[in-house]
């Protein structure tokens, strides 16, 4: 989280040498849930956007192999909208765009908490009814957890 907040600051070398320590902190334990996370909101993140396109697809795929030995479908799918978006970034647009149809379908079929789409508050509640009236059904979406209404961000959930 700390390297994703110095990126966004525009610290990037700072940003890429804490994600990789966050990393290492994790090797030789058994946390492949924490290395998930790490890896989403670290360099699988920071790295396509200094260009270093290697390291993004090397750290994807190993998001995705750990999601994939955990049956964690939320990071499984975290995993191929970043893929996606890589491809997408290297100018592999068709496959790209197959990767991203892929997992927005995933995020339908299999309910998948749309936290990982990147729709946050009230435009997620919009992008589940465009979806929901696309498909030519009604969204249900209803607030789960996060802040009372009103009060900055909350998970919209859509069955």
């Amino acid at each position: 989280m700390l390297a994703r907040a110095l990126w966004m600051q525009g610290f990037t070398e700072q940003a890429i040498n804490e994600a990789r320590l966050s990393q290492e902190e994790l090797q030789g334990k058994d946390q492949q849930l924490l290395l998930c996370r790490t890896l989403y909101h670290g360099i699988c993140r920071i790295a396509p956007m200094t260009g270093d396109f290697a390291t993004a697809d090397r750290e994807i795929t190993r998001l995705n192999e750990a999601a994939t030995g955990l049956n964690a479908h939320v990071w499984e799918t975290a995993g191929h909208f970043l893929k996606g978006k890589l491809l997408v970034e290297r100018g592999e647009f068709a496959q790209g765009l197959l990767v991203l149809r892929d997992a927005f379908e995933t995020c339908d079929r299999d309910r998948v908490a749309h936290i990982v789409c990147g729709v946050q508050g009230r435009s997620r509640v919009r992008a589940c009814r465009d979806r929901a009236a696309r498909r030519g059904s009604r969204c249900r979406g209803r607030r789960d957890g996060g802040r009372p209404r009103g009060r900055g961000r909350a998970r919209v959930v859509c069955p």
